[in-house]
């Protein structure tokens, strides 16, 4: 019995991953982001870098495809005015391809499998020069329940 229920929930497991290849590169990836129609969403932010928010989580809401607002993790706002420093995550891939564009000398990223948007993006413009290297990582992407 024991071993029934254990390849049981081993298959359960097996199905509910997802079967679709992960996007290797950033048009893929946008097309699956592009698929997936967020419009309404939130996720979790994290820049590594020498900046005023470097390593800091934070919590970025986006309404009709633009950044409503952003908290840190004690649910304090980010002020407005620093919004630039941010993206959507139609922005992110906006600064992929410019990055890609600039030919860094170190630029990886990973992608979400089910819906395509950059998981974690690294990037060392070059390898002679210190403290100017990069890492995004975005995570718990949701739909925000939000009307037109």
């Amino acid at each position: 019995m024991k071993t029934r229920l254990a390849a049981l929930c081993l298959l359960l497991i097996a199905c509910s991953q997802s079967t679709a290849p992960v996007p290797t590169d950033i048009r893929n990836a946008r097309n699956l982001w592009s698929k997936s129609a967020f419009e309404n969403y939130l996720y979790d932010f994290r820049q590594d870098c020498n900046c005023i928010y470097g390593g800091m989580p934070l919590t970025v809401l986006v309404i009709n495809n633009k950044i409503e607002s952003i908290t840190d993790s004690n649910n304090v706002s980010i002020a407005s005015t620093e919004y630039k420093w941010f993206y959507t995550i139609d922005g992110l891939f906006d600064r992929l391809e410019t990055l890609s564009r600039e030919h860094p000398e170190k630029f990886d990223y990973t992608f979400d499998i089910d819906y395509g948007y950059p998981r974690w993006v690294y990037v060392d413009p070059s390898l002679q020069i210190a403290d100017d290297e990069f890492a995004y990582t975005i995570g718990n992407l949701r739909r925000y329940g939000v009307r037109k």
